[in-house]
């Protein structure tokens, strides 16, 4: 029996978030992004748009309903897009 047939939906997302967030705290990525110049244009910081970005394949979702579907974040899919295409970074 797989120990995720035991757990609701919700409670393993909830345990990848937790894992990924100390995955951030631990390998310190804001500070990372900041000095490859991947920084806040306009709107929304550039590491919370990176989190629900680096988020998506963990959680099982693709790029529609982790991003442009999802009710649960702040901004839509033009600040994404916007930071998708930004000239000075990759």
């Amino acid at each position: 029996m797989n120990s995720n047939d035991l757990l609701s939906n919700d409670q393993v997302q909830s345990q990848h978030l937790c894992k990924i967030e100390r995955f951030w705290s631990s390998f310190n990525i804001p500070t990372i992004l900041n000095r490859c110049r991947i920084r806040k244009a306009k709107g929304f910081a550039a590491k919370d748009i990176f989190h629900s970005l680096f988020s998506i394949p963990f959680l099982g979702m693709n790029f529609f309903n982790g991003v442009i579907d999802n009710k649960d974040i702040p901004y839509g899919k033009d600040a994404v897009y916007e930071f998708l295409k930004c000239p000075t970074f990759n």
